[in-house]
């Protein structure tokens, strides 16, 4: 899954790339980025962490699409805030 994001981060402009997988009832979300979006301050609102260009999350979960509309959300809100 790491390895999917940061392939993923190879494509001509991508700035961040989000990797889902889920096992049994756990949601789990690798990040990447360059150095314009803190992929940490996103996971961290899904109850993960890292660093600013490389973090992740695990999330108790059996619905892969719940998650990914909360990953959204959350992506929603750090544009919202770093590009007011």
């Amino acid at each position: 899954m790491a390895k999917a994001a940061d392939k993923l981060m190879n494509i001509d402009g991508i700035e961040a790339s989000f990797a889902l997988l889920r096992a049994d009832n756990t949601v789990t979300i690798s990040a990447r980025s360059h150095d314009k979006i803190n992929v940490q301050i996103i996971m961290q609102k899904l109850g993960g962490g890292g660093h600013f260009d490389s973090a992740g999350a695990q999330v108790a979960a059996t619905d892969t699409r719940e998650v990914l509309s909360k990953l959204r959300e959350a992506i929603d809100q750090y544009l919202d805030k770093t590009t007011n």
